[in-house]
């Protein structure tokens, strides 16, 4: 119990000497693992969550993960039709922006108070596209006769994303320059 303890102390302590950028890349990489919404489908037949890069679900028939590449597919292929199509379309541009958030807070070069601003943008649109997914597929309450959705994660992105755009840097290095990741280097 003692160890548990001294590491649950430690890391509180060592993540407030982490720099900002460093702190903000972490949380973005979080988000592409928060359940976005949880749902029901249909008369309880079966219920699950979705994250933005894949959904797990638990039917009669068994547990699923199914990755967003498979709806891709699936809207490809002509197995989806309907309403369908835009709701995977929408999820799609959500989760492009927030990898594009990621690559940006890895790859810019901007003072880092602009990147992080930037960033919090890209996160508050992303949260719109996957808001308006969520609505075609069902309906303007997230209930209809396919089954019911409760976004909880849904308000969390746009935290993050109004958190970072109204982020104002307090070390000491804020408006500088960043380094990339990436440096090429013999």
């Amino acid at each position: 119990m003692g160890d548990k303890f001294c590491i649950m102390l430690f890391i509180p302590d060592h993540w407030t000497k982490i720099r900002s950028i460093t702190k903000i890349r972490i949380i973005s990489l979080f988000i592409l693992l928060i359940p976005v919404y949880f749902f029901i489908i249909g008369d309880y037949y079966g219920s699950g969550f979705q994250t933005p890069l894949f959904r797990y679900q638990d039917i009669f028939l068994g547990s699923f993960v199914i990755f967003v590449s498979n709806d891709v597919y699936n809207v490809i292929t002509g197995f989806f039709k309907g309403a369908m199509i835009p709701t995977v379309i929408l999820w799609c541009l959500g989760v492009f922006l927030i990898i594009a958030n990621i690559v940006l807070l890895f790859v810019d070069t901007a003072p880092v108070t602009r990147i992080i601003r930037r960033s919090g943008v890209l996160l508050i649109i992303s949260g719109f596209s996957l808001l308006f997914s969520l609505m075609v597929r069902y309906g303007p309450f997230f209930y209809n006769s396919s089954g019911i959705a409760i976004p909880l994660g849904l308000p969390l992105i746009f935290l993050i994303g109004i958190w970072m755009f109204q982020w104002k840097g307090n070390d000491e290095n804020a408006d500088t320059m960043v380094e990339p990741v990436h440096r090429n280097e013999p």
